[in-house]
């Protein structure tokens, strides 16, 4: 069996190595699709906006429309404790009607995706200051590339230590706060309970550089 594994402290490939190993098994002529005409916006409210774009098919020469929706950047924090453990979080989704566990996640209030941002967002919802954040990826993870160009950062926080109470806004719905071992994580993930997709890939990318070895 391969491992991928990244070694523990390893850099995330750089432009020039990073396709070294890819090896093609088959080669059509990929073209893009131009764009034609201006976006039209459908909708837009609470941070949402729902456009129609319309493309035409390099092949066919046919112009198909696509409706896409925009929201403005997230961000999902891996939290890591002093000894080892995962810190997560459990709050209700209106979408799903559920309550649902993942990381702790927001949204970025500029274009920049900075690790200071995500320090305080996650001292606000958690009460808990890490020591060193990174990033566990060169760029945004992109929600759903056919349908949005929008999407999240990801970043994991070592050394994280309770030191203040929640902070959170006075409209801001009750965030439970729990603390749970990376292979209690793994099993819920398997079980369909860790149910957010940026907070699954964020775990994975995590023990792909090897965060959980350490």
């Amino acid at each position: 069996m391969m491992n991928f594994m990244l070694a523990p402290g390893t850099d995330i490939p750089s432009e020039k190595a990073k396709h070294l190993h890819l090896r093609t098994i088959i080669d059509p002529d990929l073209t893009k699709w131009a764009k034609q005409g201006e976006p039209r916006m459908l909708a837009k409210q609470h941070g949402l906006s729902l456009v129609a774009q319309n493309f035409v098919h390099p092949k066919t020469g046919k112009v198909e429309e696509y409706t896409q929706f925009t929201k403005s950047p997230g961000f999902t924090i891996v939290p890591v404790t002093t000894d080892g453990e995962l810190i997560i979080v459990r709050q209700y989704k209106q979408a799903v009607d559920d309550f649902v566990y993942e990381f702790p996640a927001g949204l970025m209030k500029a274009d920049e995706a900075t690790t200071t941002h995500a320090t305080t967002e996650l001292l606000e919802e958690t009460g808990c200051r890490p020591t060193r954040v990174l990033r566990l990826t060169e760029r945004m993870i992109e929600l759903a590339p056919r349908k949005s160009p929008s999407g999240y950062h990801l970043f994991i926080a070592l050394g994280c230590q309770l030191i203040k109470e929640q902070d959170l806004e006075e409209d801001e719905d009750a965030i439970q706060v729990l603390v749970a071992s990376t292979a209690e994580v793994a099993a819920m993930i398997i079980r369909g309970e860790f149910r957010s997709t940026e907070s699954v890939t964020a775990f994975l990318l995590a023990q792909l550089h090897g965060h959980f070895n350490r």
